[in-house]
């Protein structure tokens, strides 16, 4: 072996301490990273949860006994169960500190942070475990303070170390910011009048103002901020305990979290009425803040749609909806004044105006605007002189001078459906009834509800509504420019929060539809003894012939009474209010049959007497006697039914007496009421209510609403016949659940967001009022004082679900 490679002992014991030392410091090394990979808190170790002492009801506080209590702790306990953890609070004095502790490592976590740049942007968010809307408050008397832009020069109160402390002053330095320890002390501020408004969390605001009393708070709408939703925080070298914490809050499905939530947010919510505000995303939220005031364009004189008040404020049912958008969305828009709907169109062709009112969709108007959903369905109206032309439908104007507004989408319409009508357009809704009034046109074609105070204010004995036009009804949306898809998703979904109700008041606020006719009940009266003469001679010449004829004979007898007890029944009842103009058609139907049939029955008498009338001509006066009948029966029950259908709305509610009943009986005696009518169509009803059931309620009300519901099953769901289940069951809030399911058509999501509107119906043609489900909902949310809300799908059938209290509702009226 050469020299250059001999190892001596010396050399050896080098070599092993250097090996040694090589070990030690690879060992070192590999502590060194464990260490930087692994968190603080060993898995033994609890959780160190960073609280402050000012607390931030109902998201987090401590509670009398000094624990740590809320939404957010419930969130982080059921984590920490779920990973074998503990959890350790430590208080700090308020909300920086506590931002301060887990940046430098004096806690791992803490709860109830909305992410804000320029504020703890070192440390780790998770992902949002709760939205949680910024809205704005005042005092209820403070109308004129509805967003931030009212508050220049004024005082507005805040809470010390909200996000809102910082985003604020920076986008509106003219507002005098006066800020508080805590929630409690700024909403107490803004009671008193110590300060003007209040911005924070909106059910921080419910919370507080409940349990403190402060009844005279009004919130006034969300903030344009994105600081809605609310995240746990840890340090900034703890990236895996965030990890963890999101990967627990992603495993968590709905009805864990609507368990976790409904202590801290359903009261507060029910009680202050926020639930109809729209949640809208971190994204839009920085769009309103960014985007400012829409500018939108409305008729000046269109009322009851949009009007102009006496400082020329824009007025009427398209500004109340717009009100409510603002207050559930936080747009904030600015009414543009035009003169004319023209120039509105003019305007938003140019850009100047973002948005128009009370617009009807038309492949033309498709061009250049888009649109939201419908918010009002309303029927079109013809008007002429009192003794002009018979007119009910568009096909009866060819050739006929029809005046119209201006620029609107009837216009279009009737182009596009009647070519052959001469149109006359004017400016606005009274220039177009003066053309009729003139001579100028033989028609008018407008909106039912504009025409009619018109009409019978200003026209009186000149003009009438003549008819409805079946099949076009005006279904009035707002329009939007082109591309602006997130302001067109804001509006529908403030639309889509205006409830039913909300929806009936505004329209009960601007209209009073009252179509006032001039019937003659004293010649339907005659009409009636004509019919009832008529069945005399039939009567009379029956007897000398077979039983075929005595057969016809008593089914003509049988309808002839039921006619009679109708009109004796309109005839004692007092003219109800709103008798709508549809009640001419069956009428004039009825009137004209009875001229034929008188003449027919003149014709077989002067044959008679003359001695030429043989037996098929008997016979074929008793063939259209049995028509006509049938006709003049079937138009009266129709007018009936109009009349008894307004009545149930315009008028106050029934009364009947309230009293105990046990349910399951109750509905046997309603269902049997009504099984001929409901066994003719093939509808089989099962009673599955349990027996038992006692309620002290209003068994009228009750039984007009279950009437109501088969009935639409029968005309709605399952004209062919199918199979209905009425089923029932005690609550543990000491209210009884009533549902009544069906395996007929279903509705699609729109037909269900707007069958409880009065009027609305798919079956205008086919003679339907839109009421039926209008009056169950009257009655459940009024008389009875409990909730109604439908479940339904194309082809799945549909269910009504109704939730009464047990022991009576609201005062009667």
């Amino acid at each position: 072996m050469p020299s250059a490679f001999r190892r001596g002992p010396n050399s050896r014991r080098t070599t092993c301490f250097r090996s040694v030392a090589a070990f030690f410091a690879l060992a070192w090394l590999l502590v060194g990273l464990l260490l930087s990979v692994v968190p603080a808190h060993a898995a033994d170790e609890p959780w160190r949860v960073a609280v402050a002492e000012t607390g931030w009801p109902p998201f987090e506080y401590l509670d009398h006994r000094g624990e740590w209590s809320g939404l957010t702790a419930d969130y982080l306990r059921l984590i920490a169960e779920r990973q074998g953890r503990e959890l350790e609070t430590v208080v700090f004095r308020d909300w920086d500190a506590v931002l301060e502790a887990v940046e430098v490592g004096d806690a791992d976590v803490a709860g109830s942070f909305a992410r804000v740049e320029g504020r703890g942007d070192a440390l780790n968010y998770t992902e949002s475990y709760v939205d949680n809307p910024v809205v704005l408050v005042t005092r209820r008397d403070s109308e004129d303070l509805r967003r931030l832009e009212d508050l220049a020069g004024r005082s507005l109160a805040v809470e010390r170390g909200h996000a809102l402390d910082q985003l604020i002053p920076d986008a509106y330095p003219q507002i005098d910011l006066q800020r508080f320890a805590d929630a409690e002390d700024a909403l107490q501020a803004v009671a008193t009048g110590e300060a003007e408004a209040w911005a924070g969390s909106l059910l921080v605001m419910a919370w507080v103002a409940e349990r403190h009393g402060l009844a005279n708070l009004q919130v006034r709408g969300p903030l344009p901020f994105a600081t809605g939703s609310l995240r746990f925080v840890t340090g900034p070298e703890d990236a895996a305990l965030r990890d963890t914490l999101d990967r627990e809050l992603e495993a968590m499905d709905k009805t864990t979290h609507a368990e976790l939530r409904r202590p801290w947010m359903a009261d507060a919510v029910t009680a202050w009425g926020t639930g109809r505000l729209v949640e809208l995303t971190d994204e839009e939220r920085a769009w309103l803040g960014e985007h400012g005031a829409i500018r939108y364009a409305a008729t000046p004189d269109w009322p009851p749609f949009d009007d102009l008040g006496p400082e020329g404020q824009h007025r009427g049912i398209s500004a109340d909806f717009l009100r409510h958008v603002a207050e559930r969305t936080g747009l904030v828009f600015e009414h543009v004044p035009v003169d004319s709907w023209s120039e509105a169109v003019r305007l938003f062709r140019d850009g100047e105006v973002d948005l128009l009112t009370s617009v009807q969709r038309t492949p033309e108007r498709d061009e250049f605007m888009d649109f939201t959903r419908p918010y009002l369905e309303i029927p079109l109206a013809l008007v002429a002189t009192v003794d002009g032309p018979s007119v009910g439908s568009l096909s009866d104007l060819a050739g006929r001078r029809v005046a119209v507004l201006a620029d609107s989408g009837m216009l279009a319409d009737l182009r596009r459906e009647q070519p052959d009508a001469e149109i006359v357009e004017r400016p606005s809704t009274d220039a177009v009834l003066r053309a009729v009034a003139d001579g100028d046109a033989e028609v008018a074609l407008d909106n039912l509800l504009v025409v009619a105070g018109p009409v019978r204010a200003r026209y009186a004995g000149l003009l009438e509504v003549a008819s409805t036009v079946d099949g076009a009804d005006e279904r009035l949306r707002l329009a939007v420019q082109p591309g602006e898809d997130r302001l067109r998703e804001i509006l529908d979904r403030g639309l889509d929060s205006v409830t039913p109700a909300e929806a009936a008041a505004i329209q009960q606020r601007w209209t009073t539809i009252t179509i006032e006719e001039d019937i003659d009940w004293g010649r339907a009266l005659r009409l009636a003894a004509l019919v009832a003469g008529v069945a005399l001679v039939i009567l009379a010449i029956v007897l000398y012939f077979n039983r075929r004829l005595r057969r016809a004979y008593a089914d003509l007898e049988a309808a002839q009474a039921q006619l009679v007890e109708s009109e004796k029944m309109a005839a004692l009842g007092s003219l109800v209010a709103g008798v709508a103009h549809e009640i001419n058609t069956p009428l004039g139907v009825a009137m004209t049959t009875d001229s034929q049939l008188k003449s027919d029955l003149d014709t077989l008498q002067r044959r008679y007497s003359t001695g030429e009338m043989t037996r098929s001509d008997l016979e074929r006066l008793l063939e259209r006697a049995r028509e006509g009948h049938d006709i003049v029966a079937w138009n009266l029950e129709r007018a009936a039914g109009l009349v008894r259908d307004f009545k149930q709305v315009a008028v106050d509610r029934q009364r009947d007496e309230r009293r105990e009943f046990e349910l399951r009986g109750f509905v046997d005696e309603v269902l049997h009421g009504l099984s001929p009518r409901l066994s003719r169509s093939g509808v089989e009803v099962e009673n599955a209510i349990p027996e038992g059931v006692i309620l002290d309620s209003w068994p009228g009300s009750l039984s007009q609403i279950l009437t109501n519901l088969l009935i639409n099953v029968e005309e709605h769901a399952c004209p062919e016949g199918c199979r209905v289940w009425l089923r029932g069951r005690v609550l543990d809030d000491d209210r009884v659940e009533i549902e009544c399911a069906d395996e007929g058509r279903g509705m699609d999501a729109a037909t269900c967001a707007r069958v409880f509107e009065p009027f609305f119906t798919t079956r205008r043609s086919q003679g339907g009022s839109g009421l039926g489900l209008h009056i169950v909902w009257n009655q459940v949310t009024g008389r009875l004082g409990g909730s109604v809300r439908v479940e339904s799908e194309p082809g799945q059938g549909a269910r009504f679900i109704l939730r009464l209290p047990r022991r009576g509702g609201p005062a009667t009226n």
